[in-house]
C-alpha cells in the first residue's frame, strides 16, 4: 500500500518508477524502488484541480511517455434541447415536399 489516506485511478509512470493516483481533486505521485525490494516514498501532492473523479472503469487522466506532461477529462455541462419537433405521418411530410421540387 502506498497511499496513506486513500485513493483512486491508479497509473505507472511510464520509466516505473513513481506511481500516480486520484485523491479527490488532488492527483498524487509516490517514488516507489522495486529492486530488491518493493519500497515506496511518502505520497506528495503533484496538482490540484476541479476534475471528476472517472466513475466508470477508465481513468479521468493519463500521463504523457515524457512522464511530465498529463492530460485530464473535464467535465462540461449538459446539453439539453428546449424543443423538440415530432412529425407525425413523416412519409405524407416528405412526399409533400419532394412534391415540390
Amino acid at each position: 500500500m502506498v497511499s496513506t489516506d486513500g485513493g483512486a485511478e491508479p497509473v505507472w509512470s511510464p520509466s516505473g518508477d513513481e506511481l500516480f493516483y486520484r485523491k479527490g481533486n488532488e492527483l498524487m505521485v509516490v517514488a516507489v524502488e522495486t529492486q530488491p525490494a518493493f519500497d515506496s516514498a511518502a505520497p506528495r501532492t503533484l496538482f490540484v484541480g476541479e476534475s471528476p473523479e472517472s466513475r466508470e472503469i477508465y481513468r479521468s487522466y493519463d500521463v504523457f511517455p515524457d512522464g511530465e506532461t498529463f492530460v485530464f477529462t473535464q467535465q462540461i455541462e449538459q446539453f439539453y434541447p428546449r424543443r423538440i419537433v415530432v412529425v407525425l405521418n413523416w412519409f405524407d411530410e416528405l412526399r409533400s415536399h419532394m412534391a415540390a421540387r
